[in-house]
């Protein structure tokens, strides 16, 4: 079994009626035995828009900032830890998080907290689309 970091002898696939496929434990398992481990496809702030002060770790990775922490020099809204997170701020969602933040003085800034965080969810996902066409077919899987 495939499983993206599942460890195959304690996890089984099996079909649950009325839910679909499910992982389910093979064996008994024990207080805080790791059974899977796997990395996130899309990652994305559950802050809004418009939070003051900006959030304090990478744009990216979502590690905490350093003081060596990098701002994007295009759009300046968001920062990085390195500039390999800086590689997958693509120029498409650099102009698109411009282009809401200038309009937040209007229209975007009467929509709620969650409109907001709704919105930085699909500017991540089309940015996956963008930079790796591999995982946003995963993701839609």
């Amino acid at each position: 079994m495939n499983d993206g970091g599942a460890k195959s002898e304690l996890l089984q696939v099996t079909e649950i009626n009325g839910r679909g496929r499910s992982l389910v434990a093979a064996q008994p398992l024990r207080a805080g035995q790791v059974i899977l481990r796997e990395s996130p496809l899309l990652l994305y702030s559950a802050f809004p828009f418009l939070s003051s002060p900006p959030p304090p770790y990478c744009d990216h990775c979502f590690r905490l900032l350093s003081q060596s922490a990098q701002r994007c020099q295009s759009c300046s809204l968001v920062s990085f830890c390195s500039p390999n997170c800086i590689s997958f701020h693509t120029p498409w969602l650099c102009e698109s998080l411009r282009r809401l933040h200038q309009s937040s003085s209007a229209a975007f800034a009467d929509q709620s907290p969650e409109r907001q965080v709704q919105a930085r969810f699909l500017l991540s996902a089309y940015n996956l689309a963008a930079a790796s066409p591999s995982d946003f077919q995963i993701l839609l899987s």
